[in-house]
């Protein structure tokens, strides 16, 4: 819990307690700003442009497997971090062809916008 929370919340326990309606309506009032900023700022982040690039996150092989022979990102226990493939035979592997043992993958993110092939 955040201090503003509970600095809050100290201040709806004191103000029930005294039973004073007028600063427990001021404590739900300053409650009310607090989650609707933090509330902008979870929206605020989820578009940022530095988020803007991130296709998703983390999967389990054990919940879904990539198209087949598309570039991924992994996590290899052994390697740790690592592009690999997965491939038709329901296997991955790193880009020399070597088997690998993958516990997660991502899609990579598309190129940057001003990036070009040469």
């Amino acid at each position: 819990m955040s201090e503003d929370l509970k600095f809050i919340r100290q201040e709806l326990f004191e103000a029930y307690e005294m039973n004073d309606r007028i600063l427990v309506g001021y404590a739900l009032n300053r409650l009310d700003t607090h989650l609707k900023e933090q509330k902008e700022a979870e929206e605020q982040k989820e578009t940022s442009p530095a988020f803007s690039n991130v296709i998703g996150s983390w999967v389990s092989v054990k919940d879904q497997s990539p198209k087949v022979m598309t570039n991924s990102i992994v996590y290899a226990n052994k390697y740790g971090v690592y592009c690999g493939y997965y491939s038709k035979d329901g296997k991955w592997y790193d880009p020399n062809w070597n088997e690998i043992e993958v516990t997660h993958w991502m899609e990579l993110p598309p190129k940057p916008i001003d990036a070009q092939w040469t």
